[in-house]
């Protein structure tokens, strides 16, 4: 130890200065101490403010947050090594079915850890993942607290699906399968109605989930008029992709789009924060469907003059058009379509990526201004490749790492840096391993109708495009209705959906064309494979030489014919429907239906795949005679998961119609409903496993998972835990509604709805849970009144105008009157864990949303129709937190309804005849869209400019508009190029921080204010050209900046700006980049620059959505061919467009906050044809 009093006249006397310690040694003897004071390692509870991963190493900011004021009272920051990373994460996400993220609370082991040039750390090495369960579902609570504080949890829920809910955008995987049980479900649907449905592909699993599903949002958002209503959907999943839609930025886009939201994720585990703030969430994709066609179906059934009181042109007269699909009598009608669709590669240009070159001369002059590398480059190196905690090294460090080694000299690295600017990996990557996505799709049906029995039957084919070469994916689908007259008074149906799916998905690391340095290779100039070293190279090469171990290469070429995850889903869905003619104005409607989806997953991974080698590597034991003992034995790796899920439904609705004296017409339905939903999944995993014998090893769990062993990679214990889970859930729902209309003749119309519902879901007190849900409307057809026929006005052909205010209502499903607990086994105990959900709330009562709305409708001269409307929704009693007593627990909150949000706007929309005749026509569309937003309650306030800054949708002050850009005020380079900025007090600020939330200004929005299209069609006998343009304005984005590259923001990876190259040098001050490379204290820089208000521009464009071009033959030549019908048709979609920004941005291929670009969105393509016979 070292003994402070005996040197203590050594550091303060003033006569023997010349003895003082240097920095180094100073901080070094800190070191000293600490290891020798601290050696052991500690569990610690904290809360992940920041998380980065770079080079496999794992870099954390860790905080302590006070209980009543959200204030940080400690902060540190912690380092998980690659050795424990590659562990810490697999088994966190195994337990929790979650990704490590700030925000989450963790339960670390640690160890103390002072370095002479960073200061100290904790080192990570271990994770209690049954901890974070508790938080998991403390955190979602938090976020749906959070929603109802800012008035938005139940905005979805004020919307109404529109009755004639026909066309529908979609938001989904373009290879899901559950993407096509949906379209076969709505095309197949036995009632023969019509919808038309337009795909924005997303990602819907992984950590872009949330940045890609709000961006899809925004593209439908722009194309607002073109849809009824949005459907989410997903065909199932690992419990892990769900993380994706429990985030508070993804619920905060959802429930304030303008359009209704339909959620059909396919998890059978559980539910998710976008499941609870969506207009309806339903467990699966053909869930969605079916509800869209029963809706429909029921609407089809009872037009009246009623529904016109609600929706305008649509109903106009009282009379409206539901298109369906019908048979000719006694004839069979063939129709025969195919369609083909090609989406070229991303453009790389648009991503605007360093050059290979200017990626080199970065990283070299970043590791020669290293102060550990200038003082001993041995040194430094063997700290890299100390096993203990191994980094990676890429092709420069290994070159500087020979030189220092005496293997080569600076000349032979200067050639060997000049060799590897010559390559691109990313483009490299392009050209052998992906390629243009074509999705081919042919559909055959056969109808046939009349007398007293219809049919109708379909089979459809699809080859789904995939941008990776060896990623494929295929659906079959079957649907069969036939329609039995058994009396006058009584019809039957009977109908059956089938369904096939089989897609084959490599799930290897290490892919993608950015996840490689870019002067890597993935083949030498004679054709042959390149091997790159995840796990670091020096240990790679040395682990080789000694028998027993497996290569660690990895060559993504390769790799990609590995780890290939099979998935096989079948669908089946019998109905039987039976209408029932009471009398002539009554009727009763019947439905049953049974549902059944069964997916199965295999994920084979092979043994010679790079995931099993390093695998086997890592728990491969040496023992003393020189023999290896594999702990994951030799062999493949199967991973296995099986989903069943059952639905029945059974339902019965009386619908009343009739019309008395001419003048008055009276409808009504009543009906209820009874559904069960049950499901069950369960999923394992088998070592050792052959796949030609079918046969697997045991492994010994116990000791892999609480003991842990030391293996072939690195020093430190590693442990595994075994993939292996089943779980069942089942809900029963009975509901029971009524609606009612009256129109006078034909000008006034009245109309009113209740509708209650009832689940396993909810409490028990009829004071709260028999609240029901109602609306009601007016509407005034102005141009049936007497007055406008005498004034001789025949020029205004419509006028009506509408009135109608309703009421909704919500139960958090998080929360409930009782005290909420769910149960666990502990790894470490094998005994059961309670974990507390919720306290009780005895107060717990309905959240409402009230909407006013107020609209007219018109046509003119018979050529310009148009509507316009006027609304006002305001949302109250929302739940939000509320302090309680700390030492009742559940972190010093509970809930209470509380909280309340506006919003207000005006939308109009017209159409124009300009050529209207029977061989031609030309009409334009216009549409325009205005809301403006204010947050009117909230009990909290911000505390963190940053915080501000990064989640706008969660931090703000009352009266803002919600999700603001705020931007930090900036004040240029300093002397040493370091970006600086004004603190609240006008102060220059740089390096340090600046988190006072009055030193950040509101630079724009991120939501337009306005938008609108204008939509152009052009008919000339068979021909029709169409074209539609979008515009955005009144919003604002945060340009793409560079990453000011230090010790906590690596060089890694190909995903590197080009702006490195005009950064901030002594040589070149003439610029506005700041400097990058700096390994002293870098502070808060990356911050100041990234949010700085001069890195914001205006989000405002205007796009050619589409563009295209139809032809029907004419019917006399397609009669002499022995047909009904040829449509032939080429689309263009997304073609160009303008932005008003100068960084060559697309707002729709942006994140606006955090700046990011995401993958160009490219013009598609599509060729169609149709043949009816």
């Amino acid at each position: 130890m070292y003994d402070r009093a005996e040197n203590k006249n050594r550091y303060i006397s003033d006569s023997v200065m010349e003895t003082a310690l240097t920095l180094y040694e100073l901080n070094n003897l800190v070191s000293e101490v600490i290891s020798s004071v601290m050696p052991d390692e500690y569990w610690v509870e904290a809360e992940i403010s920041e998380l980065r991963v770079v080079r496999g190493n794992c870099y954390m900011e860790l905080v302590q947050k006070a209980e009543d004021t959200r204030t940080p009272v400690a902060r540190a920051s912690a380092k998980c090594w690659r050795t424990y990373w590659i562990l810490v994460q697999s088994s966190f996400e195994r337990v929790t079915g979650r990704q490590l993220c700030p925000g989450m609370k963790v339960m670390m082991r640690v160890h103390a850890d002072f370095h002479e040039a960073y200061g100290f750390s904790w080192i990570v090495t271990d994770i209690n993942a049954e901890y974070t369960l508790g938080d998991i579902a403390r955190r979602r609570r938090e976020i749906i607290a959070r929603l109802k504080e800012e008035g938005v949890f139940d905005l979805q829920k004020e919307l109404i699906i529109p009755l004639f809910a026909q066309r529908v955008a979609v938001i989904s995987s373009d290879n899901a399968a559950g993407y096509d049980d949906f379209c076969n479900q709505l095309q197949n649907n036995e009632k023969g109605l019509a919808f038309s449905v337009k795909l924005y592909p997303a990602v819907m699993q992984g950590e872009s989930t949330e940045d890609s599903v709000i961006e899809a949002l925004d593209r439908i958002y722009k194309d607002e008029d073109k849809f009824d209503v949005v459907v989410i959907i997903r065909g199932g999943g690992a419990t892990s992709d769900l993380s994706g839609f429990d985030t508070l930025s993804l619920a905060e886009n959802v429930a304030n789009f303008p359009l209704p939201i339909i959620v059909g994720i396919g998890h059978n585990r559980d539910e998710s924060v976008l499941d609870l703030v969506a207009n309806m969430s339903v467990k699966t994709p053909t869930a969605a469907a079916a509800f869209l066609i029963d809706r429909l179906a029921a609407v089809a059934a009872r037009v009246d003059a009623a529904a016109t009181s609600l929706y305008g042109v649509r109903a106009s007269n009282g009379v409206i058009v539901v298109t369906t699909k019908q048979a000719e009598n006694d004839k069979f009608n063939v129709n025969v379509s195919l369609g083909y669709y090609l989406k070229p590669l991303p453009s790389l240009d648009y991503m605007h990526y360093a050059s290979t070159s200017d990626i080199i001369d970065l990283e070299r002059d970043n590791l020669l201004s290293d102060p550990e590398y200038i003082k001993s480059p041995t040194a430094y190196f063997s700290t890299m490749t100390a096993k203990s905690s191994p980094a990676y090294m890429t092709q420069v460090d290994m070159l500087y790492y020979r030189m220092a080694m005496g293997e080569i000299t600076q000349e032979e690295v200067n050639a060997g840096l000049d060799r590897l600017r010559g390559n691109d990996y990313r483009r490299e990557y392009r050209k052998k391993l992906q390629h243009l996505n074509l999705t081919q799709d042919y559909n055959v049906t056969l109808s046939k109708g009349g007398g007293k029995n219809d049919l109708f039957f379909s089979a459809r084919y699809q080859e789904l495009g995939q941008y990776n070469r060896y990623d494929e994916a295929r659906n079959i689908s079957l649907y069969l209705k036939n329609t039995l007259s058994v009396a006058s008074w009584m019809k039957l149906t009977l109908g059956m959906d089938t369904r096939f799916n089989r897609s084959e998905f490599c799930q290897a690391s290490g892919m993608g064309y950015t996840s490689a340095m870019p002067y890597d290779r993935l083949y030498d100039d004679d054709g042959q494979p390149v091997n790159r070293y995840i796990y670091n190279q020096v240990l790679a090469e040395q682990l080789a030489t000694q028998d027993g171990y497996y290569d660690m290469g990895f060559n993504a070429a390769e790799e990609s014919k590995h780890n290939i995850k099979k998935t096989d889903r079948q669908y089946l869905k019998l109905f039987l429907h039976t209408d029932f003619n009471i009398t002539k104005d009554l009727d009763l409607e019947l439905k049953f239906q049974y549902e059944r989806n069964h997916a199965e997953t295999n994920e084979y991974d092979e043994e010679n795949s790079y995931m099993m080698r390093s695998i086997l590597n890592e728990f491969a034991s040496r023992n003393d005679d020189g023999t290896l003992t594999y702990h994951i034995p030799r062999g493949g790796h199967l991973l296995t998961g099986n989903t069943n899920a059952s639905y029945y439904n059974l339902r019965g609705q009386f619908n009343y119609k009739k019309e008395f004296a001419g003048k008055h017409d009276v409808s009504a339905l009543l009906g209820g409903e009874i559904r069960q939903d049950k499901n069950r999944s369960a999923s394992s995993e088998r070592y050792g496993y052959d796949d030609m014998r079918l046969t697997y090893s045991m492994v010994d769990w116990a000791t892999l998972s609480k003991d842990g062993v030391e293996g072939g990679l690195y020093s430190a214990l590693r442990r595994r835990s075994e993939v292996l889970n089943v779980y069942e859930e089942m809900h029963r729902y009975v509901s029971a509604y009524f609606n009612a209309g009256y129109t006078y003749d034909t000008r006034y119309s009245l109309n009113g709805s209740v509708r209650v519902e009832q689940a396993d879901l909810f409490g028990t007190d009829p004071k709260y849970r028999y609240r029901p849900l109602w609306s009601v409307g007016a509407s005034w057809n102005v141009t049936n009144e007497r007055f406008v026929k005498d004034a001789g006005m025949d020029w205004l052909d419509m006028f009506k105008l509408r009135l109608t205010y309703g009421i909704t209502g919500n139960v958090d499903q998080t929360s409930s009157p009782y005290l909420l607990a769910y149960y666990l086994t502990s790894l470490y105990t094998n005994s059961p864990i309670t974990t507390l959900q919720t306290p009780p709330n005895s107060s717990l009562r309905w959240e409402k949303t009230s909407t006013l709305n107020f609209g007219m409708d018109f046509m003119l001269l018979g050529r310009l129709t148009g509507s316009f409307d006027v609304y006002r929704r305001y949302s109250s009693d929302l739940l939000v937190n509320k302090s309680i007593d700390p030492s009742l627990g559940f972190d010093g909150k509970a809930r209470a309804n509380n909280g309340e949000m506006q919003n207000n706007g005006v939308e109009l929309s017209l159409s124009y005849d300009w050529l209207k005749k029977r061989d031609m026509s030309f009409t334009t569309s216009f549409s325009a869209a205005y809301n403006k937003n204010e947050i009117k309650k909230v009990d909290y306030e911000p505390t963190d400019a940053l915080d501000m800054m990064r989640e706008p949708t969660s931090n703000y002050k009352m009266g803002d508009t919600y999700n603001s850009l705020y931007a930090y005020r900036y004040a240029g380079l300093t002397a040493t190029g370091d970006p600086s900025v004004y603190d609240e007090n006008g102060n220059v600020i740089s390096i340090e921080q600046v988190r006072n939330v009055n030193a950040v200004v509101c630079v724009g929005q991120l939501t337009p204010k306005w938008n609108g299209a204008l939509q152009l069609d052009f008919r000339w006998k068979g021909l029709n050209v169409f074209a539609k343009v979008v515009y955005y304005t009144g919003h604002a984005l945060r340009d793409d900046v560079v990453t000011l590259y230090d010790p906590y923001n690596a060089i890694e990876g190909g995903a590197i700006h080009e702006d490195i190259s005009r950064r901030w040098t002594p040589e070149h001050t003439d610029t506005d980049i700041p400097a990058m490379g700096l390994h002293t204290n870098v502070g808060e820089r990356n911050y100041h620059w990234k949010y700085a208000d001069v890195n914001t521009e205006s989000a405002s464009f205007i796009k050619l959505r589409n563009i295209g071009v139809s032809y029907t033959l004419p019917q006399g030549l397609v009669s002499k061919l022995k047909m009904k019908g040829i449509t032939v048709k080429a689309q263009v979609d997304n073609l160009c467009y303008w932005a008003a920004n100068k960084r060559d941005i697309d707002p729709e291929a942006f994140n606006a906050n955090t700046g990011t670009r995401t993958d160009a969105i490219m013009p598609s393509y599509v060729l169609g044809l149709n043949v009816k016979f």
